[in-house]
């Protein structure tokens, strides 16, 4: 995965809210998940333990397994750790935008020095 964090993720509550998994989720189900992507944005991958992740989110074991099932099916598994596809998708915009403004601000650079 990516080496730089980004503090933050763009989030586009139309697309959240239309989700056909968001909207079947419980409250209790849709609070956790909104935490564990945050955690998946800031730790770029999450364990698959559903005990680890009931203690991530602050909820007991029991609790987390009722709520799990329907968690599971918004993330995929990869090399053992669990990752979002849409945040991997953020996580690569915001990569791409960084390689291009980079890249164009050395050209800009170049440009001034060259004429200077």
């Amino acid at each position: 995965m990516a080496k730089e964090k980004s503090p933050a993720f763009q989030f586009y509550p139309k697309d959240f809210l239309s989700d056909g998994n968001v909207a079947a989720m419980s409250l209790q189900e849709r609070g956790a998940y909104v935490t564990l992507i945050c955690l998946a944005w800031m730790d770029q991958t999450l364990p698959t333990d559903p005990a680890t992740l009931a203690r991530m989110v602050g909820a007991k074991p029991a609790a987390f397994a009722k709520l799990w099932p329907t968690l599971r099916a918004c993330f995929r598994e990869v090399d053992g750790r669990l990752i979002h596809p849409r945040l991997e998708q953020e996580r690569q915009k915001q990569r791409t935008r960084r390689e291009s403004a980079a890249t164009n601000g050395s050209k800009g650079a170049a440009r001034r020095w060259a004429t200077a």
